[in-house]
């Protein structure tokens, strides 16, 4: 596993060099569910569109609701 804002934006830089190596990504939400008093926990699914190829997987996000503005503390995508 590897942590840390830093490294997850280096690994990101080396995968997308440029626009059309990253495409364009899409995010659906399809399930939300509050859970009081200040989080709550998200399920969707991804699309990456790219010129060469579309990919998709999912995702569950635990948001922690801080100053009115969510912040994701817990990401699993795959």
């Amino acid at each position: 596993a590897q942590y840390g804002w830093s490294t997850t934006l280096m690994n990101y830089k080396k995968s997308y060099p440029d626009r059309e190596a990253m495409g364009m990504l899409q995010f659906d939400n399809t399930e939300f569910k509050d859970l009081p008093p200040h989080h709550s926990f998200v399920i969707g699914r991804w699309t990456l569109f790219r010129k060469a190829d579309t990919l998709q997987g999912s995702y569950s996000l635990l948001w922690e609701w801080v100053n009115a503005k969510p912040v994701i503390i817990a990401d699993h995508s795959s």
